[in-house]
């Protein structure tokens, strides 16, 4: 017999939208939105996809580079990852977010451009508060929230299918997904007791409220210290370790004055302490993350708040650019975002610092030879739920709901509460006038753009699998 929580789901899919139980025509066009997207195939979509997938290429040796593309071979899921500039330039022809009937001029803020399921993971706060949200600023801008919003929903449908779920819970996830999102962008609004709260063991259901109980008791520094580095007579060191590489002395020279100035500007520098940043030691990460493979990646060995090293610290610093989020972003008014957006680096820690309640205390960004990173600490409690391995509804309704509330939470705390040059109106407020009553019309809406873009992501993998077998790509 069906689960109460799937008969609820489905009651969800046939409350929004009865007809989404036939297959939905290729190519037509809803008559409650027009934003389905039309499948692109064959010679043109591959004219498209070949060059946009070999400038990925362009920092990775030859090896990294057909490792990259041996894992993306793996499921249109794991492509997906590693293809949010195709998302993004998608989205940029033919202007297709205006096409949505919830798009408006003045409903932007910062968007985490990359959004989907495993971009929200589990990690220590600047709190220290283990808690699931947002984990990842590469691709972060300024910009429509349905950015955002649409990529999360491709995603659902296609971890939907990687799970084993058939086509009506994937849409009735999604449908899910967006009332969440709906139900506590309105409770951010009127201000509901509890609602600015992060996801923790103590604010979601099982199997989430345990697995993050589980990764809090396991997941210390001290397994984390003894996994990347060695404590010998002088002291702790990163190990021997194949996705570490050491790196010359010039470098270290270089990256010494440019850490420098990194803790000069930290905002919090004063609170932790100069002592608290000496650099024991630092190396090359590789191959670290599908989607930013190509990104030149140290880790950082520092002394923490004592000279005991049990209390050390590593930071991860990672070379940003300009994210392809920003070829779909309508430019937000006043001269601030010049200055904030510029430096790739900083932006991406200022996204993470408007993004998050409580960011870390190292969030910040260091120039290396010209080239910009963001600095953060690697949380000893860092993972990701295993949304795949999901078999029962019931976890498949609660991990909705919190991505909800995650997204809805990181998009309305990024308003104008965090920086009103940059985004100088009420996110909350304008979204739900924006919506008013159709709040189902605007979860139609979504899920009619998840199924379709997710039939296009599985296109472009088949189409990326032929050009490999045929040697046009490593």
């Amino acid at each position: 017999m069906p689960s109460l929580l799937r008969l609820l789901g489905l009651g969800l899919l046939l409350l929004h939208a009865p007809t989404v139980l036939a297959e939905d025509a290729p190519g037509t066009v809803a008559s409650t939105g027009t934003v389905e997207w039309i499948l692109r195939e064959g010679p043109e979509r591959r004219g498209v996809l070949a060059p946009a997938l070999r400038k990925r290429l362009a920092r990775l040796t030859a090896d990294d580079a057909a490792g990259r593309h041996r894992e993306m071979a793996k499921d249109p899921l794991r492509f997906f990852r590693a293809t949010a500039h195709v998302y993004h330039q998608d989205l940029a022809s033919n202007d297709w977010l205006r096409r949505s009937e919830f798009f408006s001029d003045d409903l932007f803020t910062w968007v985490q451009g990359d959004a989907r399921s495993d971009n929200v993971g589990i990690f220590a706060d600047g709190a220290g508060e283990v808690i699931f949200d947002l984990d990842d600023f590469g691709d972060a801008w300024i910009a429509s929230y349905l950015v955002d919003l649409w990529r999360f929903g491709v995603s659902i449908h296609l971890v939907c299918r990687e799970a084993g779920f058939d086509a009506q819970t994937a849409d009735a996830a999604v449908l899910a997904f967006a009332d969440a999102y709906l139900e506590h962008i309105a409770r951010l609004r009127d201000g509901v007791g509890g609602a600015n709260a992060p996801i923790s063991s103590e604010t979601t259901q099982d199997p989430l409220a345990k697995f993050i109980g589980q990764i809090a008791t396991k997941r210390t520094r001290e397994r984390l210290l003894d996994k990347w580095t060695q404590l010998g007579e002088t002291g702790r060191r990163f190990g021997d370790d194949k996705r570490l590489s050491p790196v010359d002395n010039l470098t270290r020279r270089r990256f010494g004055a440019a850490f420098d100035a990194y803790r000069r500007h930290l905002p919090t520098a004063s609170t932790l302490g100069r002592s608290h940043f000496r650099v024991l030691d630092l190396v090359r990460r590789l191959g670290a993350g599908l989607s930013s493979a190509e990104a030149l990646r140290f880790y950082v060995l520092i002394e923490g708040p004592t000279e005991r090293p049990e209390d050390d610290r590593i930071l991860d610093v990672v070379a940003r650019i300009r994210p392809s989020t920003a070829e779909v972003a309508e430019d937000p008014p006043g001269p601030a975002k010049l200055g904030h957006l510029a430096d790739a680096g900083c932006r991406a820690a200022l996204a993470e610092r408007a993004l998050l309640t409580r960011p870390d205390p190292h969030l910040g960004c260091l120039v290396m030879k010209g080239e910009a990173f963001s600095v953060r600490e690697l949380s000893p409690a860092k993972a990701q739920f295993p949304a795949v391995g999901l078999r029962d509804y019931e976890a498949l309704w609660v991990l909705v709901d919190a991505w909800g509330r995650v997204l809805a939470s990181a998009h309305a705390r990024a308003d104008r509460d965090f920086d009103p040059e940059l985004v100088p109106h009420p996110f909350e407020e304008v979204l739900l006038e924006r919506v008013g009553d159709r709040g189902k019309t605007f979860g139609h809406e979504l899920r009619r753009f998840a199924r379709s873009y997710a039939r296009q992501v599985e296109t472009d993998h088949a189409i990326f699998l032929r050009a490999r077998r045929q040697g046009a790509l490593p």
